[in-house]
Order: structure tokens, then sequence, then C-alpha cells
């Protein structure tokens, strides 16, 4: 079988992706980004089903089942009800990872959605904040400008990390030409149907040491099943419940997928059992998927489509 060059290196190179280990993640798989700090994988994401909803009580229960990274952004329309949940949970401020996001709600700069950003958290800073479309750095007055107010933000320390999201090779291509300080990150929609077609924007993130943030990456089983990843997933679930010695379910194998390819994973869900079967994945005892096995991942999607009605 063929496989293009860019992935054969990505496939090879996963291996040598750097993974720590610190105290103050529990339960999380970390990874080291271009600035020296780390990010834990995996981020409970508000958006999605939370999108436009109060959020305490979803926030609340990811916490208190192990989520310690939260993943926002101002265009959700629930910060506020996200900073109630910080607010009344136990677990101290810089034992949390914050991600939110730039929008450019209203035309508001740089400066102005931030300022709202951390108030309605209730926060003093972000662990990682993130231009969430290319369309919200055009709408903020370009990417050059925007990007220098990010810069600011990174060198007051008001945002430990900054990054981008949704951004493809060449827009992340244009963003480091111009950077003074590289994206840590890039968030994008990453699932196995569009792997190869992300190939060459996660290539050029490797080479700049660009962590990949991936969400709707359970897209296979929860919105286009009956798709070749079906297959590919069960398959890798029995091997991998041999290993672990209990059963392991396709969605986790989706998650391993992630966390054996160096990309952080985004994920939610309003049931404590589903919390505590995707943090599973992210354990030092929870086997790792060989190079073999990612690679039938990414090889299921080219030429598949969900059929349409």
């Amino acid at each position: 079988m063929w496989i293009p060059k860019i992935l054969v290196g990505l496939l090879s190179a996963s291996s040598q992706v750097t993974m720590t280990s610190k105290p103050s993640y529990p339960k999380h798989q970390l990874f080291k980004l271009n600035d020296g700090n780390t990010i834990p994988s995996p981020a409970f994401g508000c958006g999605s089903a939370l999108f436009g909803k109060e959020a305490t009580d979803a926030v609340l229960l990811a916490i208190e089942n192990g989520y310690l990274h939260i993943d926002n952004s101002r265009v959700y329309g629930n910060e506020k009800s996200v900073g109630v949940a910080l607010s009344k949970t136990d677990v101290e401020r810089e034992k949390l990872y914050i991600t939110s996001k730039y929008d450019a709600l209203d035309g508001a700069s740089v400066e102005e959605e931030f300022n709202k950003t951390i108030s309605e958290l209730g926060v003093e800073y972000l662990d990682l904040y993130l231009i969430h479309f290319p369309r919200a750095a055009d709408n903020g007055g370009g990417i050059a400008k925007v990007w220098k107010s990010f810069e600011q933000l990174k060198r007051d320390g008001r945002a430990r990390s900054i990054g981008v999201s949704n951004y493809d090779h060449d827009q992340l291509k244009e963003l480091l030409s111009l950077a003074e300080i590289k994206p840590a990150v890039n968030q994008i929609r990453y699932h196995a149907y569009n792997a190869l077609a992300n190939a060459p924007v996660l290539a050029l993130s490797q080479k700049h040491g660009i962590i990949t943030e991936a969400y709707s990456s359970l897209t296979p089983i929860t919105k286009t099943p009956g798709g070749p990843a079906d297959k590919v997933g069960e398959t890798i679930a029995i091997e991998l419940s041999k290993r672990y010695g209990q059963e392991v379910t396709v969605g986790q194998t989706i998650l391993d997928w992630l966390r054996s390819t160096g990309v952080v994973a985004v994920t939610t869900s309003s049931k404590d059992y589903r919390l505590r079967e995707q943090l599973a994945v992210f354990q030092d005892d929870f086997p790792l998927l060989t190079a073999e096995e990612a690679k039938s991942y990414e090889l299921a999607g080219p030429g598949w489509a969900p059929k349409t009605k």
C-alpha cells in the first residue's frame, strides 16, 4: 500500500515526542511546548454540546472526575458559567490549566476580549490563549497586528502560552514568517477521515515544535458511523484489551491514537463513566498504539465519505 512520505515521517517521529509527567496535572499526559511550558492532555471542551449553554455543572463534573485542563472560547457564550465552576471547585487555580480563544466578537481588540475573558472566568491569567479562526485575526485588524498583541500578552505573563486554532498549512506558514514568538499550539479538527489531508500542517507544526491539539476526533463513531475506521477501531480495541487486561472501547482507541502520535485531545461528555473512561487512556498503564496501528487509523479515510440520504 502506498503511504505518502510526509505521513511516514510523522509516524516514525511519533515515538520521539517529548512526554513528561508532573504532579501538578495528575491523570494527564503532559507534552512539552516550544516555549518551555507543558500542556496536559486531555482537555475538557466547553464548546460542542455546551455551546451557548450554562456550563457550570458540566465543568464541575469534569473536574470532579479528574479533568484539570478546561478548554473554552469567548464565542461559546458560556465563559461566565465556566467561571462559576472555577470559583466553586476546591482545586486551586495553579493546579488547573485553562485555555480560551480570541474571536474578535463585535470587532473587539485582543486586549479588550482577553480582559472580558479573564474577568468572566474569574482568573488573572490564562495558561493558553489561541486565535480561534484565521477570520478572527482578519476581523481584529489582521494577523500581524493580532499576533503582536498575543506576543505582548505572553511577554506580560497574562497568557503563559499562545497559539492558534483551525490554521491550515499556508495560514500557519504565513504566521511563522512574521512571528517573533512562535505559536506553541495549533488546535484543529482532526480525525481518521481527515488525517491525511492534515498531514502537511502537522509536518510544519512538528518542524517548529508546535503541538497539534485535536477536537472532534471521535467523529467516526459519533457523527459518521459505518465507515472503514469502525473496523480499524474494533480490531485495535481487541488487541489493546489483551494488552491492558480489561475491555478497551473503540472510543478509547481513538484517544489513544492521538496520545500515541503526540496530539493533545480535546473531548467532552456529560456522563461520569464516560469522563472516567476517556481519562483512563492517558494513564501510564494504558498501552500505547504501535506505529502500525496508528497508521491503520490514518489510512482508513482516503476515498471514503459518509452516505447521504
